[in-house]
């Protein structure tokens, strides 16, 4: 009894211990990403709070200017094209993603002794850094880098098809990409085979994600169907095969920094593997070759043949007066924005926020007009407006000048243990907001997402320049689960990560989601705003200032 005692506790301190690395090198990688301005859409919760600023307003209204959405399937975590991710994010407003089919647990580690899981959970934070920096999205599947692999056929014996194709589906559908990006051929131009894999996959995903009786478990997942309008092909290993070229040499005015320099620094940020780059001055290209779809092979750009236009949103409705006020109401919300941004200046940040609340209303209303519709393209039409919302809310916050934090007294906490938590808004604008109120929200890893009580009121009204602090005291419930994350909850099954026991919104997502939110919710010119920030634990370093952790929940007892 004693032995499997300490064999439990074992194990437990094993799981800690990775987590404890992971959660580390997170903070460090979150802090290399500082010397990039604007590099976030919204501030880090591993960053010192502040209310994002201009980088932050004119991000949004970037985002709001216009409907741009692409995916890049690769096999690794270095496979990335940095640059096309960072052209679609900083150069054309965009949304753009990257499905890394593994976490890289098969390579070499440049900077520790972590391989295998381990060196996995570092390399999921670099892609999170990097993502940071070009401004992408980032995704994976249940596939466990096991090593090299001479062919296709020697890699799916222990990555099975079936498996990489719903996960890249899942994908597809759940970031909804006008066009998706395959980085490999499915031949062995690709060298290994796990990258041969990727370039197999990538089509198939692209042809099945909009196919309605394809992979019926992801209904049930809630994800619909989702068609995307284009498929391109890296030109990385026949350069004479593109049909494109994207220019990286445009300099993003947040930063000062060409967009093939953002895309080296974002690269930098793979530490383990030998990634560092110099920031060459001067202009460079990206290419690409078109396989489907689009304007076909004569198109100039990523999206030609596609309409990029915010009203764009409401083209899988069918046709009728909801998708004609939707359109209209999308159009509206564009034409704002554009408008916005080209006035957007510095010394007048605020003058973004009126914009902003009519930007808000208007896809709020569109959004509407979508309620109680469960049809499969209203579904996936709700979900866009839901995100461009969001958007909206983080950039009039920025405008108006309000910055939000969230922290508590410890990093780590047993099950059965109470939090102390303070929360802060701050009016840094030159406008009062009312009806501010504080609600906290929980996710302990266990798939179900709770409010932790009562909205409280925090001001009937916060004038300019003034702040609101509150205490108070959260009790973490005892059958709370260990923090660990959501792909390791369970043994592998082979070469493939066990995702049985994840929330369906968590699989293939880098993370489980915080296990802590803090939201502000206020009044601005008679809208509503709701500002979301992870509760985490800040402490100052004698030599680095203030450092930040997220939380976690240990057991009582490690060996």
């Amino acid at each position: 009894m004693i032995r499997r005692s300490l064999e439990v506790l074992s194990a437990l301190a094993l799981v800690s211990l990775v987590v404890a690395l992971w959660l580390g090198r997170a903070a460090t990688a979150a802090a290399g990403v500082g010397g990039v301005p604007g590099a976030a859409p919204a501030p880090s919760a591993l960053q010192p709070a502040g209310t994002g600023g201009l980088a932050t307003v004119d991000r949004a209204l970037a985002k709001l200017s216009c409907h741009r959405r692409l995916l890049v399937i690769g096999a690794h975590p270095d496979d990335e094209d940095t640059a096309l991710l960072t052209y679609v994010s900083r150069t054309l407003g965009g949304e753009a993603a990257y499905l890394s089919l593994s976490r890289g647990e098969g390579g070499q580690n440049l900077i520790g002794p972590e391989l295998g899981v381990g060196l996995g959970l570092i390399r999921t934070r670099e892609l999170l850094a990097a993502r940071e920096i070009d401004g992408g999205r980032q995704f994976f599947s249940r596939a466990f880098d096991f090593g090299y692999t001479r062919s296709l056929d020697e890699t799916l014996r222990l990555w099975p098809r079936e498996a990489l194709v719903e996960d890249a589906v899942r994908v597809v559908r759940r970031f909804k990409p006008q066009v998706v990006v395959s980085v490999f051929p499915a031949s062995p131009q690709a060298g290994h085979g796990q990258h041969q894999a990727a370039g197999a996959v990538a089509p198939e995903a692209y042809r099945l994600a909009g196919d309605a009786a394809a992979l019926p478990e992801l209904a049930r997942e809630g994800l619909a169907p989702w068609r995307p309008q284009a498929f391109y092909r890296g030109a990385w290993f026949d350069r004479n095969a593109a049909t494109m070229t994207l220019p990286l040499g445009g300099v993003d005015p947040l930063t000062g920094r060409s967009i093939f320099q953002l895309a080296m620094a974002s690269r930098g940020m793979h530490r383990s593997q030998d990634m560092g780059r110099v920031l060459e001055l001067g202009s460079q290209e990206d290419r690409l070759a078109w396989v489907d779809g689009g304007a076909g092979k004569d198109g100039k750009g990523a999206f030609a043949g596609i309409d990029t236009h915010l009203a764009a949103i409401a083209a899988p409705l069918a046709d009728g007066a909801a998708k004609r006020e939707i359109a209209a109401h999308l159009a509206a919300a564009e034409d704002l924005a554009v408008k916005a941004r080209a006035a957007l200046a510095p010394e007048r940040l605020g003058e973004a926020a009126p914009p902003l609340v009519a930007i808000l209303k208007h896809l709020r209303a569109a959004r509407a007009r979508l309620a109680g519709d469960r049809g499969a393209e209203s579904l996936g039409v709700a979900d866009l407006l839901d995100e461009k919302i969001a958007v909206a809310e983080t950039g009039l916050g920025a405008a108006a000048g309000i910055a939000v934090d969230a922290f508590a007294d410890r990093e780590t906490v047993p099950p059965g243990s109470a939090l102390a938590l303070q929360a802060t808004i701050w009016n840094s604008g030159r406008s009062p907001i009312e009806q501010v109120r504080l609600a906290f929200r929980t996710d302990w890893g266990d798939g179900r997402p709770v409010s932790a009580g009562e909205p409280s009121e925090l001001a009937a009204e916060l004038p300019p320049n003034q702040k609101v602090d509150r205490k108070a005291s959260l009790l973490v419930p005892a059958e709370t689960p260990l923090t660990v994350p959501y792909f390791l909850r369970r043994p592998m099954r082979g070469s493939l990560y066990d995702w049985s026991e994840a929330a369906p919104a968590e699989r293939g997502e880098p993370f489980g989601p915080a296990p802590l939110t803090a939201r502000f919710t206020f009044t601005l010119d008679g809208v509503e705003v709701s500002l979301d920030r992870e509760v985490v634990y800040r402490r100052a370093d004698e030599a680095l200032g203030e450092l930040r952790r997220p939380l976690r929940v240990v057991p009582k007892v490690e060996v």
